[in-house]
């Protein structure tokens, strides 16, 4: 089955059981994807293509949000080349492993087993499958560490799934100046922060409360 909905300009959901896929979006400019923002795309599948003319791919568009469902079987997502953004928080409630970005897109590059903005200041996503060397594991009880490259000063809202406590330690540069939040409904708790001492990470983790560990 397969199942479309043209939404212009309309909040209207639709949902419906037993799907192999459904998608929703939002666009202005006729009954396609042309210029489309991916408001909800819901598959059983482990790999998924985001129609060619979407533009823009929404908050928790994988997951069905009005009922929390969570969407462990996704995988792998390929993103064509007509995406422009990737708005923040957009793989919640997904273990994505992959995400392949088509040449001439301008929504991300994929570096360090993470997705990043073009530019690569702004971390939007660590991926499922993230390991050695960006990942590293400590001590006894294998704390799970992501280090964030150099250079990164903005850590965008949502940036994991974090499930399970899958990150323990997010270690951050002192080139970050602002660390975004992380939807209560995904995650066990925020990693704790690990960053230079002084750093404008580590003032931020005092201000919300948050673990910290100056190095």
């Amino acid at each position: 089955m397969y199942y479309k909905m043209d939404v212009f300009k309309s909040e209207e959901k639709y949902d419906c059981d037993n799907f192999d896929v459904h998608i929703e979006w939002k666009t202005s400019k006729g009954s396609g994807f042309s210029g489309g923002k991916l408001i909800r795309y819901l598959s059983d599948s482990k790999k998924i293509k985001i129609p060619d003319g979407i533009e823009t791919i929404g908050k928790e568009a994988f997951v069905d949000g009005s009922f929390g469902f969570y969407n462990p079987p996704l995988e792998e997502v390929v993103i064509p080349a007509s995406v422009k953004k990737i708005e923040e928080g957009a793989f919640l409630g997904t273990r994505i492993a992959e995400i392949k970005i088509a040449p001439g897109a301008s929504c991300g590059i994929i570096k360090n087993q993470a997705l990043f903005s073009c530019d690569g200041k702004t971390l939007l996503w660590i991926l499922g499958n993230a390991d050695e060397p960006y990942v590293v594991y400590e001590g006894r009880d294998e704390i799970c560490v992501y280090k964030v490259p150099e250079g990164v000063d903005n850590i965008a809202n949502d940036f994991c799934n974090n499930y399970d406590a899958l990150i323990d330690v997010l270690e951050l540069p002192a080139s970050v100046i602002k660390i975004g939040e992380l939807d209560q409904s995904f995650c066990d708790r925020f990693p704790v922060i690990r960053a230079p001492k002084g750093s404008n990470a580590i003032r931020i983790a005092k201000s919300r409360g948050w673990e910290y560990e100056e190095m």
